[in-house]
């Protein structure tokens, strides 16, 4: 075995294996990874895991071949004696990572705790290091056994730096919930050796310690919730102390959301007190503190939000700012908790102008633009969409629902196809607060027009929707109307869809069974309306209907 880097003979042979593990099909994949499992072995782990094909190759090996503990253990062997160097390295450091977590998957607990020994060696150096605190950051969550979110344990740069080289169903594979009690003892350890770091005034604004906290936070919250709670509260003293000032930090900030999702009811009342009381307003307009003022809101008592109501007076000022996220958020929890909801909505048809015209919100309030700005080429936008989802669910969603229905066909359909826009038609037929008269008085608003929203991606969507919320004398006209170009919607990838989501070719041969089916399923949904919910709202990744398995 030569030391140093791979020769440009190894370079090419870890190149083909990285190409030939980017194919769909692996023809006798056990064979093929121990095979160059045995390469990486005979070749030197750290100058391997060390180059970035070599890393590429045996990361992308780990994840799709499905390899077992008698496949890992002997990697993680010579993996520990070099760890320090592979988690600091660019391309170690992510294989490190796999194999700490299909090590753990593996049940190969003595190897795993060798391993996570030497982070907790280093973990003074790691915290701030680039590519060492992604290191801490998986040790936490396998120690936990906590799949935490990519968007709290990494950068948008790592993200994006990941998705390259791995698929989004490979990322899923990583997955685990049990561990051993060893783990768990681990993680409180570590958990109190970063309450008693020095520095800690200094980390919790660093860019790479500042998501192995809010990771580490989230995991001893989900297994040890008395370390979480000693914890936050050391962070939050640095902050109520004056040593730093998480809020309006731009790193910190993400911090201070989530100490501020981790904490106690109690806790969360002594910060609101000390630090947001009288000061609503001021981190309402806030480019960074608004976002920590959101999580608060969140989690915020009926007597806080009737503060932050008050203070929030003059929401024209937050709209100017362009911090329509903290008016989205407020409304949200207006809705949970059912008060100061009539005050909100005349503050906001005071703040687009159209006290006199409350008719014309809708347009108005998904755009975001006041009454003698909007013209038709201003685009639906995401907090615009969500304020109007939140006001369909107030008690009395009257001024919505007129402003709604006093739209144009063309006007609905519109709104029905656009991404932001199908949601708000959406939560108008999924709310439980609009009667049922002004549901049927949309369903016949959109009569022919289903076969452009069934081709639409959003307007598809849309349709399913109104479907399960007609009767079937509505659900029979409309049926009816897409048959009548069921060649043309076969032919399209959403339409599609619809005609078989609605039973279209059943409908068609037995139309007495058909009804028959749909009057059971009716009363099956009134039935069990109380245990389901509504589900309006739901803002799920817009993801393409997909044909069933055979």
């Amino acid at each position: 075995m030569t030391t140093g880097r791979l020769t440009d003979e190894e370079k090419n042979y870890y190149r083909r294996v990285e190409e030939y593990l980017g194919g769909e099909d692996l023809e006798d994949a056990e064979l093929f990874s121990r095979n160059v499992l045995q390469q990486v072995l005979k070749d030197g782990v750290k100058r391997v895991l060390c180059d970035r094909h070599g890393s590429w190759a045996t990361e992308k090996l780990l994840v799709r071949a499905g390899l077992g503990a008698e496949d890992i253990q002997p990697l993680l062997r010579p993996v520990t004696d070099c760890f320090y160097q592979l988690a600091t390295s660019r391309c170690g450091s992510h294989v490190a990572q796999t194999l700490l977590q299909m090590g753990a998957r593996a049940g190969l607990e003595n190897e795993v705790l060798k391993i996570v020994d030497c982070v907790e060696a280093h973990l003074d150096e790691f915290l701030t290091h680039e590519y060492g605190s992604h290191v801490i950051s998986i040790v936490v969550q396998v120690m936990s056994g906590l799949n935490v979110s990519e968007h709290v344990s990494r950068s948008q740069g790592s993200r994006q730096n990941r998705a390259t080289r791995l698929s989004l169903d490979e990322k899923k594979v990583l997955d685990w919930t049990e561990v051993p009690e060893a783990y768990l003892k681990k993680l409180e350890m570590i958990g109190k050796r970063v309450g008693k770091l020095s520095n800690l005034a200094k980390l919790v604004v660093n860019a790479c310690a500042v998501p192995v906290f809010r990771v580490l936070l989230l995991s001893l919250t989900h297994c040890i919730p008395a370390r979480a709670s000693r914890l936050a509260k050391k962070m939050l003293k640095l902050q109520s102390r004056g040593e730093v000032d998480l809020c309006t930090h731009v790193v910190g900030s993400h911090l201070m959301q989530t100490l501020i999702e981790v904490s106690s009811s109690d806790v969360l009342e002594r910060v609101f007190e000390k630090l947001y009381k009288g000061h609503v307003m001021e981190y309402a307009i806030h480019p960074i503190a608004n976002y920590t003022l959101q999580q608060v809101l969140m989690s915020a008592s009926s007597k806080q939000v009737s503060e932050v109501v008050q203070e929030l007076e003059n929401l024209e000022e937050v709209f100017f700012a362009g911090h329509s996220g903290v008016v989205a958020k407020l409304l949200e929890v207006c809705v949970r908790c059912g008060e100061h909801q009539l005050s909100l909505l005349q503050n906001l048809l005071r703040c687009f102008h159209i006290e006199s015209s409350p008719d014309k919100c809708v347009p108005l309030f998904l755009t975001l633009t006041t009454v003698e700005a909007h013209t038709a080429q201003n685009p639906p936008m995401l907090h615009g969409s969500l304020i109007l989802q939140s006001l369909l669910k107030f008690k009395d969603p009257s001024v919505v629902v007129d402003g709604l229905l006093g739209m144009s066909s063309d006007e609905v359909v519109a709104l029905g196809t656009d991404p932001c826009g199908s949601h708000v038609v959406e939560a108008f037929m999924n709310s439980v607060t609009v009667l049922a008269t002004k549901k049927a008085e949309l369903v016949n608003l959109l009569k022919g027009r289903y076969i452009t929203l069934s081709k639409s991606k959003h307007g598809s969507r849309l349709v399913e929707s109104v479907w399960r919320h007609c009767t079937v004398s509505q659900k029979e006209a409309i049926v009816s109307e897409l048959l009548a170009s069921e060649e043309e919607l076969s032919a399209d990838f959403y339409g599609k869809f619809v005609l078989r989501n609605v039973n279209a070719s059943h409908f068609k041969r037995k139309q007495n069974v058909w009804q028959t089916q749909q009057e059971m399923a009716g009363k099956r949904r009134e039935l069990f309306q109380d245990i389901i919910g509504d589900d309006s709202g739901i803002q799920e990744e817009d993801i393409p209907p997909r044909k069933k398995k055979k």
